[in-house]
C-alpha cells in the first residue's frame, strides 16, 4: 500500500476522547496513526469532513435536462443538483420548459470555488465539467475538520518512551534539581517535575 504523510497538522481542540485537527487526509485514511512531535502515537484518525475542493480555471457553461419519461431517480438527482447550486450561490441558472422537457442552463464564472462532497451533486458536476481538465484542486489548511480518537491513559502507560521522549526526559531531569546556597540543599523545580511526570519519564524502556 502507498503511504501518505500529512506533516505540519495542528490540533485545535482536545477533549477527553477526541482530538480536532486540520490534517490533510482523505476518505480511506481512517485508522491512520496520529503522531506528536516526539513520534509518539497520540490518536487514531476516525472521521473528517470536506475541507478541499476545486477552482474553476475558466468560465464554464453547460446545459442539463430531463423529460417526463425518465426515471424518478434521474429527475431527483438533477433537481437536487440544481438546488445545491442555488444554495451555494456559485452559478447563474436559467430554467426552460419545452413540452415534456425541462432544461437548465448553468453558467459558472472563472475562479469560483466548489467544495467536494460525497453525494450526487459532485458526481453530476464532475460529469459535466471534466474536473481534471478544467479546474485546480485546493485544500483549506486553516479548517480543522478531522477527528482522532485519543489514546487512553492505560495504553499510554503500557507503551515505552520513544528516543525523542527519552532525550527530552534527560534534559528535564538535568535541569529539574538545583542546589541552593548557602546550605547546599537540593530543590526540585515544581513545573519541571510536573512535566517530567506528565511525560511519564519514569519508564525505563525505549522504543
Amino acid at each position: 500500500m502507498s503511504v501518505k504523510l500529512a506533516d505540519n497538522a495542528k490540533i485545535f481542540k482536545i477533549t477527553d476522547e477526541r482530538l480536532l485537527m486540520n490534517s490533510d487526509t482523505f476518505h480511506g485514511n481512517s485508522g491512520s496513526p496520529v503522531f506528536n512531535k516526539y513520534n509518539r502515537v497520540i490518536g487514531i484518525l476516525v472521521s473528517g469532513e470536506d475541507d478541499f475542493g476545486f477552482i474553476i480555471s475558466q468560465r464554464k457553461s453547460f446545459t442539463i435536462e430531463y423529460n417526463k419519461n425518465e426515471s424518478k431517480e434521474n429527475k431527483e438527482e438533477i433537481e437536487n443538483f440544481i438546488l445545491k447550486l442555488k444554495e451555494e450561490g456559485i452559478a447563474d441558472i436559467e430554467r426552460f420548459k419545452e413540452g415534456d422537457k425541462i432544461s437548465y442552463k448553468i453558467m459558472l464564472p472563472e475562479g469560483v470555488r466548489i467544495n467536494l462532497h460525497y453525494h450526487p451533486y459532485t458526481v453530476t458536476l464532475a460529469k459535466y465539467l471534466k474536473i481534471l481538465e478544467n479546474a485546480y484542486a485546493y485544500y483549506n489548511e486553516n479548517d480543522p475538520r478531522e477527528e482522532a480518537q485519543r489514546i487512553n491513559s492505560t495504553i499510554k502507560q503500557l507503551v515505552p518512551l520513544t528516543k525523542e521522549e527519552r532525550f527530552l526526559c534527560r534534559k528535564i531531569q538535568n535541569n529539574m534539581i538545583r542546589i541552593s546556597n548557602p546550605y547546599k540543599t537540593k530543590q526540585i523545580d515544581p513545573q519541571l517535575n510536573m512535566l517530567y511526570k506528565n511525560l511519564q519519564c519514569d519508564k525505563d524502556k525505549e522504543i
